[in-house]
């Protein structure tokens, strides 16, 4: 069990209780993970017209059908009921990640260096969705019209995986 605060606000622990602290900690994050998980299972469907709609327009506007291809049995259920829930989870999950992962640190930090490290969370966080916000919108519809239609008048017809479409857009909006 942790001491009282020290004169400058910091609890002191044993090893044994950070340890402790931290299992607790990392089983909360993923009972929240898990959680988000299961209600974003509910929600694939648009989950995936979000993520395949940028795909969908670059093809059309390149005058060919919109749709991705499905190379292995297994693929379509890979990414579109495992990875994309997850991912989606993740980013639904992540204020209770976060709050997790302060409840660890925030006991070790003096009261001045809690004060400094709250705007520099939510300026962080603030600044990542902007930066998903204009790959999504802007940086990855004009790459991939641009990408799909460098072969297109040498007889090229673009084929694009579930598998390798998925790894593009969340390595463009990460």
């Amino acid at each position: 069990e942790p001491e009282d605060p020290d004169e400058e606000g910091m609890l002191r622990m044993s090893f044994m209780d950070h340890l402790e602290e931290l299992r607790s900690r990392i089983l909360s994050a993923l009972g929240g993970l898990v959680a988000a998980f299961a209600i974003c299972i509910f929600f694939t469907d648009s989950l995936w017209n979000g993520v395949r709609a940028p795909a969908a327009e670059a093809l059309k506007q390149l005058g060919y059908p919109p749709d991705l291809a499905q190379l292995t049995p297994t693929e379509a259920f890979t990414v579109i009921w495992v990875r994309l829930p997850l991912l989606a989870g993740l980013f639904l999950a992540s204020p209770w990640i976060i709050y997790q992962v302060w409840g660890f640190i925030s006991p070790g930090l003096y009261k001045k260096e809690r004060r400094l490290a709250v705007p520099f969370i939510f300026t962080t966080a603030g600044l990542f969705i902007l930066g998903g916000a204009f790959a999504y919108f802007v940086a990855f519809r004009f790459g991939l019209v641009f990408l799909l239609g460098i072969g297109s008048n040498m007889g090229v017809k673009p084929v694009i995986s579930l598998t390798e479409y998925f790894d593009l857009f969340v390595n463009v909006i990460l």
